[in-house]
């Protein structure tokens, strides 16, 4: 037996659904060492269209935002972040969506970032989205409850991991433990661990996570993927 995790003095009629989905498959200093990507930007707009299905909530075609490729440069994605996804109301449900290169700069191997059109390999901690960004935005700019953050990238697990040996360990900790607390209803879905890498599959036309993802959203969910053998190398 199945039970909504909306509580019962929520009317649904009130009850708004948000979604901010970034897919970047072509980079614009991919002669300088960023190899395009075959089908970030395809699982970006499947995953959004499949939003605004019925089976998946209806999602209303404005409260969608879709930035593939050349328009998921950093200043776009970061705008969507703090202005865009600062209008759904506390009782709302907001998705976060991300399929692109994931990775570390190597001046600070723990700091993690996703790669946007215009990240510059010679200077990501400057060109890059910081993961850390992410949970800032779930802190501080989303006033929504109910949240899911799903990313299909290379040390995604980053997102939420805190296992670290460094010295800002503790208050990693206590950051994600009281951002657990402010959110009724908080999910994190990644297609990696911090320091695993993420595939994307020829036959599938699709990131391996996203595709069952999608799988998933149209039905085929009962059951689990075995991430050792399958979508995680």
């Amino acid at each position: 037996v199945s039970q909504s995790r909306y509580p019962a003095y929520v009317s649904h009629a009130v009850i708004d659904r948000w979604a901010l989905v970034v897919g970047v498959s072509e980079y614009e200093h991919a002669q300088k060492g960023i190899s395009n990507l075959r089908f970030a930007h395809h699982d970006a707009e499947r995953f959004s269209a499949k939003l605004k299905t019925p089976a998946c909530g209806s999602f209303p075609e404005r409260n969608v935002r879709l930035l593939t490729n050349k328009e998921a440069t950093l200043s776009q994605v970061q705008r969507a972040l703090r202005s865009f996804l600062a209008e759904p109301k506390e009782d709302d449900l907001v998705i976060i969506y991300f399929s692109c290169h994931g990775a570390s700069d190597p001046r600070r191997p723990d700091q993690r970032y996703f790669f946007t059109y215009d990240t510059d390999p010679g200077d990501i901690a400057g060109t890059a989205l910081p993961m850390r960004e992410i949970r800032t935005c779930v802190s501080e700019t989303l006033r929504a409850k109910w949240v899911i953050v799903i990313a299909d990238a290379c040390h995604s697990g980053a997102l939420t991991s805190t296992k670290s040996a460094g010295p800002d360990a503790d208050v990693q900790n206590q950051f994600m433990e009281s951002l657990k607390a402010s959110k009724e209803s908080l999910a994190w879905l990644t297609s990696s661990q911090a320091n695993q890498v993420s595939l994307e599959r020829h036959d599938l036309g699709h990131g391996i996570f996203t595709h069952y993802l999608l799988k998933g959203l149209e039905g085929e969910a009962d059951g689990c993927i075995d991430g050792n053998k399958d979508w995680v190398s």
